[in-house]
């Protein structure tokens, strides 16, 4: 992931410097987002909605080298409905609901065409966080 949203940010730099208790999260999911996507500040009004789109749950394993990697396949069922992919995002947000919670880490990827009914494969250690 390149880039850490701005509420993320704070959170951390509140729990590190001013002693605030920061919320850990059990389970966090895999968001997909559209054109015009504002992911750095926490907004969820270009994420893919409707024809079956549902975040998927992301597990990772323990963090190394300031690198931390998902342990599952993560897999998108795109379709054809859908608009063109242009970011991803780890979120949190209970059950995985469309739109809720906050925005944690984000990248952009390579345009993916909705239109050509691919499925969205993230294979084991693909998924990479770092910070650095």
């Amino acid at each position: 992931m390149s880039a850490i949203s701005n509420n993320l940010e704070n959170q951390l730099l509140n729990a590190l410097l001013d002693q605030a208790a920061y919320p850990t999260h059990s389970t966090v999911w895999i968001a997909l987002f559209g054109t015009g996507y504002n992911l750095e500040s926490n907004s969820f009004g270009a994420e893919i909605t409707g024809s079956g789109y549902a975040r998927q749950i992301a597990n990772f394993g323990t963090a190394n080298g300031g690198e931390i990697t998902n342990t599952q396949t993560i897999t998108f069922d795109v379709n054809s409905a859908w608009e063109t992919i242009e970011a991803i995002a780890i979120v949190t947000g209970a059950g995985g609901v469309q739109g809720n919670g906050d925005i944690l880490f984000w990248t952009t990827i390579n345009s993916l065409n909705a239109q050509n009914n691919l499925d969205l494969v993230i294979n084991p250690g693909e998924l990479k966080v770092r910070l650095n």
